[in-house]
C-alpha cells in the first residue's frame, strides 16, 4: 500500500499540517475523503488529551512540530496599487499621481472622485482644474513605483492580500498579493506564472475581441479572463516575447478568415502594428503612430505596394510599372529630380 502526502490548512491559526494517508488502487474520492477525516480526527483527539493532562504546553509544543506546522508571519507591508515597473523588472507596490494634461503640474483640483478603473486609465475622464496654468482641463492620472518612482503599467488585476487569503490553487496565505479576475478565486504569482507557462507552452491562450489573446481562470469552468497582457510580464522578457510572436501569429490567422487586416509599419525605428479595414481603402496606409506612408496602389494594375525605405521609384512586380510613390503616376524625370528620396 502506498502513501500519499496531504497538507491540510488550519484556516484559524493560519498553520499546516502534512498528513500521511495510506491509500490503493481500489479507493474511492469518498474513501480517500473518510481517511483524511480519520486522520484529522485522531490528531484533534490527541491533542484535547494532551491539553487536559498538561494544559500549559500541549497543544503548541510538541505536536505542532511533529506535524510539520508553519509559524504564523507578521502581516506583510500590502500597497493598495500594483504596477508592473520596467526599471525593477519586477512586480512592485505603486502610487498613483495627477497632473494637469496641459501644463504637468500636480497643483490640481479635480470635478469629481475617480469611481473605476477606466476613469484613471482612459484620458479625458475627469475634469480639473490647475492653479498653475489657471485653465480648465482634464486630470492626467499616473501611476509610479513607490521604490524608483518611475511610471509604471497598473496591474488593475493584481491586489493586496489584507486579509491573508490564500491561493485557490496551492493554498498558500503568505503572499503580499494576488491576482484576481474578478471571480474570487485568488491565484498566487507562482502558481499564476506557472498557468500562464503551461498556456504558452501547449498554446491554451484564448481569444477575447476586446481584449486579444489571454487566459482565462485557472479554476476549472471559470470563464474569467486576463483583461491586460502586462500582467503576462511575470514570465520574464523572453517569454514574454514568445508571448507576443505567439499572439501576433494567431490574430494573423484570424485575418486569413476574412477578418480585420493586422498591418505592422515597416519602418524599423517603429514597427507599431494596427488593425486596416479594406472597405476603409483609399488606396493609402500610414502608420497611426509615426504617421509615415507606406502603402499605396500601383497605378498601373492597382496592386498593393510597400514603400518600406530608400527611394521613391517604384517597379511593380506584377504589371512592369515604373511610377513614382509620391506622384502614384509613372516615373519621370521631373519626380527624379524633386522627390526621388523624399
Amino acid at each position: 500500500m502506498d502513501e500519499l502526502l496531504v497538507v491540510v490548512h488550519n484556516r484559524a491559526d493560519h498553520s499546516r499540517r502534512s498528513l500521511s494517508i495510506p491509500f490503493n488502487l481500489n479507493d474511492t474520492v469518498r474513501s480517500f475523503e473518510e481517511k483524511i477525516s480519520q486522520k484529522i480526527t485522531k490528531i484533534l483527539l490527541r491533542s484535547l488529551i494532551a491539553f487536559v493532562e498538561n494544559p500549559t504546553n500541549s497543544v503548541d509544543s510538541s505536536d505542532r512540530k511533529s506535524a510539520g506546522a508553519m509559524p504564523v508571519r507578521s502581516t506583510p507591508e500590502i500597497g493598495s496599487f500594483y504596477v508592473w515597473c520596467k526599471q525593477c523588472s519586477d512586480i512592485q507596490r505603486g502610487k498613483l499621481r495627477v497632473y494637469c494634461d496641459k501644463c504637468s503640474s500636480s497643483a490640481v483640483l479635480l470635478s469629481n472622485e475617480p469611481s473605476c478603473w477606466r476613469d484613471v486609465t482612459k484620458s479625458h475622464q475627469i475634469e480639473a482644474n490647475c492653479a498653475d496654468c489657471n485653465s480648465s482641463s482634464y486630470a492626467l492620472f499616473q501611476f509610479k513605483c513607490v521604490f524608483c518612482n518611475q511610471i509604471g503599467a497598473v496591474l488593475s488585476q493584481v491586489r493586496g492580500n489584507w486579509e491573508q487569503a490564500d491561493c485557490s490553487i496551492c493554498l498558500d496565505v503568505y503572499n503580499k498579493y494576488l491576482f484576481d479576475f474578478g471571480c474570487h478565486h485568488l491565484v498566487c504569482r507562482q502558481c499564476f506564472g506557472e498557468c500562464l507557462f503551461v498556456a504558452l507552452k501547449e498554446s491554451r491562450f484564448v481569444f477575447r475581441p476586446t481584449i486579444g489573446f489571454t487566459i482565462t481562470c485557472p479554476y476549472p469552468g471559470c470563464e474569467r479572463c486576463v483583461a491586460d497582457a502586462h500582467h503576462f510580464r511575470v514570465l520574464g522578457e523572453e517569454k514574454y516575447q514568445a508571448y507576443q510572436r505567439m499572439a501576433t501569429e494567431k490574430l494573423i490567422a484570424l485575418d486569413n478568415q476574412g477578418r480585420i487586416a493586422s498591418v505592422f509599419c515597416p519602418y524599423p525605428d517603429c514597427n507599431s502594428s494596427f488593425f486596416w479595414e479594406s472597405e476603409n481603402d483609399d488606396g493609402r496606409t500610414s502608420c497611426p503612430d509615426c504617421l509615415r506612408l507606406f502603402c499605396r496602389k500601383c497605378p498601373g494594375c492597382g496592386a498593393n505596394t510597400e514603400h518600406n525605405g530608400g527611394c521613391t521609384h517604384m517597379h511593380c512586380i506584377v504589371c512592369k510599372t515604373d511610377w513614382c510613390f509620391i506622384c502614384v503616376a509613372q516615373w519621370t524625370e521631373e519626380c527624379q529630380w524633386n522627390h526621388w528620396f523624399a
